[in-house]
């Protein structure tokens, strides 16, 4: 009786049905140990953080298996995209901006996070003394001694230009330097011209003029504090993607992308 309860068990078809079992197991276990596939996700990003994202975005890309399709562009066309309901999963945008998109139920509550800031620093030529930027009365006594001044025009839109001016009010010396200096309609210009000695000291955003060759970006200049340009990520309420997004902004306010920013003339934002 036991050598045939023997045979039962190990008889040919039950053989067959166990291996097949054993076989789909062990096919399953491994497709559980291969890691998912990752998300593609849609980011619109400002034009003027192009370099330090796409250095982060290489580092997450690599860490996380998800994909990232970037559309760059002005903030006001990336805000009004994502308020007209673009189908986009992350958007990066002015605080103001961000701020509105929320309100307007457009973004997603709760995953908004602020990831650099747009700060003022004077421009030098290579060589000519340094100005300690924490020092109030080293900066003025720079900006009264300078035979010629450049910052971008606030009238014409250009970045940054609102905050030079607002330095130069709370420091009260708009009259005092308005006859020998010249406005700009590019923030970029400040950094060339000083370069080029048509104005011995400029005034921009940092990030504006980090990367010019003979010139040197002394700040941030936040004293006197001025208001200033805060870059801030979040997800949009129609992604399907919200993991992804989320873990996508986290990386973004990271020790690694923090270096990006910094490299590129931001400052992190807190």
């Amino acid at each position: 009786m036991k050598q045939r309860r023997h045979d039962w068990l190990f008889s040919k078809p039950l053989a067959r049905v166990t291996m097949g079992r054993w076989l789909a197991a062990f096919i399953l276990a491994v497709a559980m140990m291969r890691p998912a596939a990752g998300a593609e996700l849609r980011v619109l990003c400002p034009n003027a953080l192009r370099t330090p994202v796409l250095e982060a975005a290489r580092a997450f890309v690599r860490g996380s298996g998800h994909k990232l399709d970037f559309e760059f562009a002005s903030v006001g066309a990336i805000h009004k995209r994502v308020a007209s309901g673009d189908a986009v999963d992350v958007a990066i945008g002015t605080a103001q901006g961000i701020d509105a998109l929320l309100r307007l139920g457009r973004a997603m509550e709760g995953t908004e996070a602020p990831i650099a800031r747009s700060v003022l620093a004077l421009a030098l030529r290579q060589g000519d003394p340094r100005v300690n930027p924490a020092d109030v009365q080293a900066l003025t006594l720079a900006l009264r001694a300078a035979s010629s001044l450049v910052y971008p025009d606030a009238g014409l839109g250009a970045p940054g230009g609102g905050q030079a001016a607002e330095l130069l009010d709370r420091l009260g010396m708009t009259a005092e330097v308005k006859e020998k200096s010249r406005l700009v309609a590019d923030s970029r210009e400040v950094a060339k011209r000083v370069a080029s000695g048509a104005a011995q000291l400029g005034i921009a955003h940092m990030n504006d003029i980090v990367g010019t060759p003979g010139v040197v970006a002394v700040g941030p200049l936040d004293e006197p504090a001025t208001a200033g340009l805060v870059y801030t990520a979040v997800a949009v309420q129609r992604s399907a993607k919200t993991d992804a997004a989320r873990a996508w902004i986290a990386f973004l306010t990271s020790p690694e992308a923090k270096a990006a920013i910094r490299s590129a003339g931001y400052a992190p934002a807190n």
